[in-house]
């Protein structure tokens, strides 16, 4: 099974269901700094926690289209950059969240 957290799939099917709509791609970006991985124990934890609240906030948003909602063909990817005017010279990074929004019955 392709489920990664309820209502959340890699893949692009969901066993039991009928996909009857689809909604369209919806993302979600969460951003990470240096310094909030400096302050940490560990930057995995870090990491994890913000994967897992993109996941969470990828479900609300397909939700907030319709009740019966999940997302499909989930992926999760990352990136990063620095500018010249952060006076502490930290890196933003970022975890982006994608997916299909499909409705089920």
């Amino acid at each position: 099974m392709s489920q990664i957290i309820p209502d959340c799939y890699a893949g692009n099917i969901v066993y039991g269901k009928t996909i009857k709509k689809s909604i369209g791609l919806i993302e979600v970006k969460i951003g990470i700094t240096s310094e909030e991985i400096a302050k940490n124990d560990t930057e995995t934890d870090v990491i994890q926690n913000k994967i897992e609240e993109a996941l969470k906030n990828l479900i609300e948003t397909a939700k907030n289209n319709d009740e019966n909602a999940v997302v499909i063909n989930v992926r999760i990817t990352s990136g990063s950059h620095t500018t010249l005017l952060n006076p502490n010279n930290f890196a933003k990074n970022y975890i982006i969240a994608y997916g299909d929004a499909v409705i089920v019955e």
